[in-house]
């Protein structure tokens, strides 16, 4: 008998233009809403944008924030960052759309704007169209700015002090 083989993810690709209406609800491609899957996780992602995680890519995520060092206040920080403002088990209805929680939509100013969902493999990214060309103009200097409060606690204690050695 032959073992079937894993179904290949198809990467999330391209760029749309899009609305997040009144309800906070945004219609998705069929394509893109195909490759994210049934249900997905929302949340804020390392640019400090809007993120959609397939599956896969979520449980990948909470086993690379699991496995950081526990005592460093820079990856606590990310954790509270990225999984405080999660959500998981998001699903489309029967339009193809997905609703933006009501906090992230304020949070990341997505209410009533012209927006971009963009594919990034295993996760879409969703910007307020006008914040996207803020971003791209100067990739580095955004992505600083929001990982500035994360470097900034980034410390390590060593297994010295830990055992009370000098």
């Amino acid at each position: 008998m032959e073992t079937p083989s894993p179904q290949v993810l198809q990467p999330l690709i391209g760029t749309e233009e899009v609305t997040v209406d009144a309800k906070g609800r945004v219609l998705v491609s069929k394509k893109k809403r195909d490759r994210l899957g049934a249900s997905f996780a929302v949340g804020i992602g390392v640019k400090g944008c809007f993120v959609a995680y397939t599956a896969p890519a979520w449980e990948q995520l909470l086993t690379q924030l699991q496995s950081s060092d526990a005592i460093d206040l820079g990856s606590d920080t990310l954790r509270e960052i990225m999984l405080g403002e999660a959500e998981d088990g998001i699903e489309f209805d029967g339009q193809g759309r997905f609703v933006v929680p009501l906090r992230l939509r304020r949070l990341l100013k997505l209410e009533g704007s012209s927006s971009l969902l963009i594919g990034a493999q295993d996760k879409v990214e969703l910007w307020p169209a006008a914040e996207y060309e803020i971003y791209k103009a100067d990739r580095r200097a955004y992505t600083e700015k929001f990982w500035q409060e994360i470097s900034d606690n980034k410390f390590r204690v060593s297994d010295n002090v830990l055992r009370g050695l000098p």
